[in-house]
């Protein structure tokens, strides 16, 4: 007879490996250059990378 409550499964495995993946390319900092940031540099608390 089948079963149909889905077993033994994870949800953040595709999370997981899309981590690995964005490290591994360097893709947040790629992205991060693709960015101006216009605010005063003597204000600013937080760099574009925190945010």
């Amino acid at each position: 007879m089948g079963a149909f409550d889905g077993g033994r499964l994870t949800t953040d495995a595709g999370a997981v490996l899309l981590s690995a993946t964005v490290k591994a390319i360097g893709l947040l900092d790629r992205f991060i250059r693709c960015l101006t940031d216009g605010r005063d540099p003597a204000r600013v608390v937080h760099d574009v990378r925190t945010l």
